[in-house]
């Protein structure tokens, strides 16, 4: 997984529609994960 992308972009669009983090759910919170060495931390 390249760190520069988030965990949510490799969703395919039918999972893409979550509240919380879902890319393509434009009055969700479009939260963000990525790889911090072995954590993950969000944004």
């Amino acid at each position: 997984m390249n760190n520069d992308q988030a965990f949510q972009d490799y969703y395919p669009e039918e999972l893409s529609h979550c509240y919380g983090c879902g890319r393509l759910n434009e009055q969700g919170y479009q939260l963000k994960s990525y790889w911090d060495e072995e954590e993950s931390k969000a944004s």
